[in-house]
């Protein structure tokens, strides 16, 4: 029999916050792209009724612990920190943003509290394609042009897909993910473009250079295809090419800079994110050669800060409109052209990179932080239907 509720009750019970797990660490020296977009939005969460719980390892961003908005977890750094990960997702929550931090410890957790009758929404992200040659033929006929996939172990490709299945409801960061996402994991899938804090990238007054500085940033590996800053060295001897970021092959990359006397190439490792801004500011030109995107931000970040960019079409990169802020590109030779010409057309290059930083005034996360918030909120309190459409045909999502 139902009992009566008054008015009290349900004023009491409008006022305890419900808490939502974004299953993320927020330390401040972890520089992983999801980490950083979790620190962003945090750190201007407002609602007072949805109330965030985070991890860390470390001392967390101070931004996040200053906001009094949001719960931290400390979780010690050992052998045993996916165990209590996968701990803290049997709490008591009413939703979970963001699923990744530790994809077999995600899956488990996400797998037990169903298991035990405990399933609250989820909402996942799509920040990029993850599959096989399936999913590559599937993705190419519905964008027209070949598609990368990232290319992942078998097992890990089948926990990051069995998430997405799961999900209640997934946000792609970019129109052309959302129709790859759509044709794999149904029409559970919304749009919102991840921001770039553009209080740190931004342009400066650029002193009088002599030599050119053309820069690319990410994980020193094949992915990011770096070893293509060698020839782009070879190729312009007149300009300076720097590579930021760390990675596996970052040290043989340098060993083989040096054996080929290329005095204007160097790849100075990872940086924060001020850092990397400064030097964004101070380059000329940005250029991405790798293959395999989401929707990568940081192309994004060097529009902010002034930069032309060159960047290959196949992941569709917001960041960049070309002929506008930069040149789109679809091998290496056109790759070789479009840099020689901004190169050798400084009128060019600074019409493109002031008309990227104007571009870049829309992705603050100023403005989009409260726009994650509000999607997230929204997403978690009226999921999206649990059916799973595993593949579509590239005519039912045209």
């Amino acid at each position: 029999m139902n009992r009566a509720v008054d008015a009290s009750e349900i004023a009491r019970s409008r006022r305890q916050p419900r808490r939502i797990l974004f299953a993320r660490a927020v330390d401040a020296g972890n520089l992983n792209a999801q980490v950083q977009n979790t620190k962003e939005i945090l750190a201007r969460w407002r609602s007072e009724i949805w109330r965030p719980t985070v991890v860390s390892f470390g001392a967390p961003d101070p931004r996040v612990a200053s906001n009094t908005r949001v719960d931290i977890v400390r979780i010690a750094d050992d052998r045993w920190w996916r165990l209590r990960f996968w701990r803290l997702y049997q709490d008591r929550f009413d939703a979970i943003f963001y699923p990744g931090l530790h994809h077999r410890a995600d899956n488990l957790a996400l797998r037990a509290r169903a298991l035990t009758g405990r399933k609250i929404p989820v909402v996942a992200t799509i920040e990029e394609l993850v599959g096989g040659e399936e999913d590559q033929r599937l993705f190419a006929a519905i964008a027209g042009h070949p598609v990368f996939c990232h290319d992942v172990e078998r097992r890990v490709g089948r926990r990051y897909d069995e998430i997405r299945d799961g999900a209640d409801a997934l946000i792609a960061i970019s129109p052309f993910l959302a129709r790859m996402a759509r044709a794999k994991y149904g029409n559970k899938v919304s749009v919102l473009g991840l921001g770039v804090d553009t209080a740190v990238f931004r342009p400066i007054v650029r002193s009088e250079q002599r030599r050119a500085v053309v820069v690319g940033a990410g994980t020193v590996g094949d992915r990011k295809r770096p070893e293509l800053f060698l020839e782009l060295a070879h190729r312009f001897p007149g300009a300076d090419f720097r590579w930021f970021g760390e990675g596996a092959t970052r040290q043989a990359l340098v060993n083989e800079a040096n054996r080929r006397g290329l005095a204007n190439l160097s790849f100075p490792g990872a940086l924060m994110p001020a850092d990397l801004a400064y030097e964004f500011a101070r380059a000329r030109i940005f250029v991405l050669p790798s293959k395999a995107e989401g929707a990568p931000r940081v192309t994004q970040e060097a529009a902010a800060c002034g930069l032309p960019q060159i960047v290959f079409g196949y992941c569709e990169a917001p960041g960049v409109v070309d002929g506008v802020n930069g040149f789109v590109v679809w091998n290496d030779d056109q790759l070789v052209q479009r840099l020689g010409q901004l190169l050798g057309d400084p009128s060019l290059e600074e019409r493109m990179g002031r008309a990227g930083a104007e571009l870049a005034k829309e992705w603050s996360w100023d403005r989009l932080a409260p726009l994650w918030e509000e999607r997230i909120i929204a997403c978690a309190e009226a999921p999206a239907s649990r059916g799973v459409k595993r593949f579509a045909t590239p005519a039912e999502v045209s």
